[in-house]
Formats: structure tokens, C-alpha cells, sequence
């Protein structure tokens, strides 16, 4: 037993100018507290002062029949009950009081084994517990006063006291939560931006990257002393070097974005304006051929085409590559002094009895003259033809197998006979005999090839 006197009700009553001026300070003290801990522990020691008693404890629920004691202000006899966990199951949730509720005496109450073994466990003789429930809430915990060594018998007037403090505490509560949230809000908000401002510096080191690399590539481009261009997938121009705008009389800014062909043309098939995979599989493509500029004079250029991209299969990539090429003039005589466009009446005889198709073609395999039989075989006129058209009517699926045999055989000068099958306009099929053979002037100086070609 303490050897504290017992209180009686009028030796523990305050007079009222005096309990008010306590409560204000103690009011006073909860409104400096800053964090949840301190507000809690402000609050239990305030209430001890405020009560006299033997032990003030916050009680927070956890979940159903659960909570942990996470504020104690205590005095001897009371034992330490701080940071216990309690599983309360003497109570329906239903008889959990949800108010200010006062027991003078536990022993002369009607409760259940179960609850009175609970209070004995923590030596609650008698306790005045307020809710602390923030504003619109769930039930969040309990305020409690426990007298310990004895029953005491609670005034009004703190009863009263402990309510507003219980009120007060759950409004301070409240505010902390909310400030919490906007914290949490903000700190949140404030990852996003730092997020986002990381990103936004990424991304502005890669333009800046973008940027030097467009710069370095230009440079690099535009000191290829041969021209350059680069087209896309449909022939269209995305690069013109400033060599290129002086070989063919084009500033940049009027044929770029524009198709090649308008401005330029490669009179055979070639990857600058047929950049499709299946016509063009490999990833390098050089050739010397005629080039024509707007104004129609021709130019014997050597072609050298790059593919931008490792060689792509249709299934993969449905858009063709782009390609870069360099464009260097040819400045042999010989190949300048392109084959005279024949006599015809000296060619007469030949012509009107020749059972076979003839073209005459010069040293690039450009057409210079096909006879009525060519035209006959293959569905062209004379004037498609010309150039490179003669190349035209052949299958796509020989196609490959004829420049494949045709490029080495022009290059060495050497005679080829093949046999392919032509897709006339008509759509109509033939299989034809063609035999190529290279001719010379008198200094051996190559003039050209002669062509024959029948309908087998």
C-alpha cells in the first residue's frame, strides 16, 4: 500500500479560477508541440499535472481489438506500461465506449474475468478515459488516467478537464495528420520535379550530342570532295553537298525533300531511286553511269552507294534504308566521246533483212540505237529504249541474275550471252537470246557494244 493519504473529492478540488488557469497553460504547452511525439508526451504529462494521478497513458488502436501504448507519463506505485501491445478481447466492438467514461472503483463494477484480469495486470484501480478521434476520423485512441494504489472517486470538474484536453489533443492531432499529408504531398511532388529536371538535363545532353554529331557530320560531308547525297527509302533527297550543287546547277534548299529524279536523273536502275531490299540486297553499290540534269545535258558520273543500315530483310523492315552515295565526274575523253547516233541508210540492208533484234550501245551500256526487230521482241519503242530503257522489259524475277552477270562483263569488256525472259508492256512473257560483244576503233579504244537478241 503508498502511504499517500487518501483524497477525498473536497481535498482534491481546485478552485475554479485555478483549474482554468492550469488548463490554459497546459493548452498552451500542447500548441508548441511540433511532431507527434512531443505532442503525446506534452499531452500525458499535462494531464498528470492537471489530474494528480498515478499514471496518464496515450492509447492508439492499431486494428480490431488491438492497440500499443505509445505515450506514458507514470508515478510510483504504477508500474511501466509503455509500448505494450494489448489485445483486448473482453470487449465487443459495440462496447467499446466512444465518449468520456469515468470507473471510481473497477472492484464494484460488473465486468467480465477477462477485463479484470486485464486491469489488475496493469494495477487500475479506478481510470477516467476521454476518445481522441480527429475530425472525420475513425476512433484513433484513448486519453487515460489510471489511479493505481487505491478506487478514487473523479470530480466533475475533471472530468470536465480531461475532456477538454482529450478535445484539444485530437484537434492538435488532426492538424499534424494534415500537415503530414501535405508534407508527404510535397516531398512527393518535389521527387516529380526532381525527376522531371533530371530528365529535361538528359535530354538536353542528348540534343546537345544530336547536335555536335549533326554538326560533325555536316562538316565531315561537306568536305567529300566528290559530291554527296543522301536519299531515303523513296528516292527522296535529305542531304545535298555543296559539290553536289555545283555538278548539277541545284542549290540544297530547292531539291531537298524533293525526289532525286526530279533534278537528277540515273538513267539505269540503281539504289538511289529503287532503294527497296529485294532490288538491291547488297549494302555497297558502285557503277559508272549516265546521270542527266535538269536543263538535259548528261554526265558520265562513278557512283559509289552506301546503305545507312546493316542490309534489312522485308519481313523485318517494310521501309527501305536510306542510302548515301558520292558522285565523281568522269574526265576520260574516251568515255565522253559517246557512240554516234548510226546512219540509218547505211544500216538498211542490215536492218530489213536482220532476222534478230541489234542494239548498239555505248561504252557504259547506255542505248544508242535498237532496229525495228528489237522494237518488236520487246514491245519498246525506239525512244524508250534509249539510255538505259532497254534494261526495262526485263522479269524481275531475272533481274538479278542479269546485272549480276551484265556488271563484271562491262567493267572487263568482255562478250556475255544470256538467256532471260522479257515482261512486255502487254504483260505478255517471251524467253529471249541475248549476245553482247564490245567493239573498237582503230587505237583499240572501246566505242561501244553490239547486241543481238531473238525470240527463242
Amino acid at each position: 500500500m503508498s502511504d499517500r493519504p487518501h483524497s477525498s473529492p473536497d481535498h482534491d478540488a481546485a478552485p475554479p479560477f485555478a483549474i482554468a488557469q492550469h488548463l490554459s497553460a497546459s493548452l498552451l504547452n500542447l500548441s508548441y508541440a511540433r511532431s507527434l511525439p512531443q505532442l503525446l508526451e506534452s499531452a500525458v504529462t499535462e494531464v498528470q499535472s492537471l489530474l494528480d494521478c498515478d499514471r496518464v497513458i496515450v492509447y492508439q488502436l492499431t486494428e480490431p481489438n488491438w492497440g500499443t501504448i505509445i505515450a506514458e507519463a507514470l508515478r510510483p506505485p504504477a508500474s511501466v506500461s509503455l509500448h505494450h501491445q494489448i489485445q483486448d478481447i473482453c470487449f465487443q466492438p459495440s462496447d467499446i465506449p466512444q465518449s468520456t467514461h469515468m470507473i471510481n472503483d473497477v472492484s464494484q463494477e460488473s465486468f467480465s474475468p477477462c477485463y479484470l484480469n486485464l486491469l489488475d495486470h496493469f494495477q487500475i484501480k479506478s481510470y477516467l478515459l476521454n476518445p481522441l478521434q480527429p475530425h472525420g476520423q475513425p476512433l484513433w485512441g484513448w486519453l487515460m488516467a489510471h489511479h493505481c494504489d487505491r478506487p478514487r472517486a473523479w470530480t466533475p470538474e475533471q472530468q470536465d478537464v480531461s475532456q477538454k484536453l482529450a478535445e484539444y489533443l485530437s484537434l492538435r492531432l488532426n492538424q499534424l495528420f494534415e500537415h503530414q499529408h501535405l508534407s508527404n504531398e510535397n516531398q512527393e511532388l518535389r521527387t516529380q520535379l526532381e525527376h522531371q529536371a533530371q530528365l529535361l538535363a538528359q535530354q538536353g545532353h542528348a540534343l546537345q550530342s544530336l547536335q555536335q554529331t549533326e554538326r560533325w557530320q555536316q562538316h565531315i560531308l561537306g568536305h567529300i570532295n566528290e559530291a554527296a547525297v543522301i536519299v531515303d527509302g523513296r528516292g527522296h533527297v535529305l542531304y545535298w553537298s555543296p559539290q553536289a550543287e555545283t555538278l548539277y546547277n541545284i542549290d540544297a534548299e530547292q531539291i531537298i525533300g524533293q525526289p532525286l529524279a526530279t533534278y537528277c536523273q540515273v538513267l539505269e536502275p540503281s539504289p538511289l531511286h529503287d532503294a527497296h531490299p529485294t532490288s538491291f540486297p547488297q549494302d555497297n553499290w558502285r557503277r559508272t553511269v549516265i546521270t542527266r540534269r535538269q536543263d538535259g545535258q548528261k554526265l558520265w558520273v562513278e557512283v559509289w552507294a552506301q546503305r545507312l543500315a546493316s542490309s534489312p530483310s522485308p519481313e523485318r523492315s517494310p521501309t527501305p534504308a536510306a542510302w548515301l552515295a558520292t558522285l565523281r565526274p568522269i574526265q576520260d575523253p574516251h568515255l565522253l566521246q559517246v557512240a554516234p547516233e548510226p546512219q540509218l541508210e547505211e544500216f538498211s540492208l542490215i536492218v530489213k533483212s536482220a532476222p534478230v533484234g541489234l542494239l548498239l550501245a555505248d561504252p557504259l551500256g547506255a542505248c544508242r540505237y535498237v532496229n525495228p526487230h528489237w522494237c518488236q521482241i520487246t514491245g519498246l519503242s525506239l525512244e524508250e529504249s534509249l539510255d538505259y530503257g532497254w534494261l526495262t522489259p526485263i522479269h524481275p524475277g531475272d533481274r538479278d541474275r542479269v546485272f549480276q552477270a551484265w556488271d563484271p562483263a562491262l567493267n572487263q569488256h568482255q562478250p556475255l550471252t544470256l538467256q532471260y525472259r522479257l515482261l512486255r508492256q502487254d504483260q505478255s512473257l517471251c524467253w529471249i537470246s541475248g549476245h553482247l560483244v564490245p567493239f573498237y576503233d582503230s587505237q583499240d579504244s572501246l566505242i561501244g557494244y553490239v547486241g543481238t537478241f531473238r525470240d527463242i
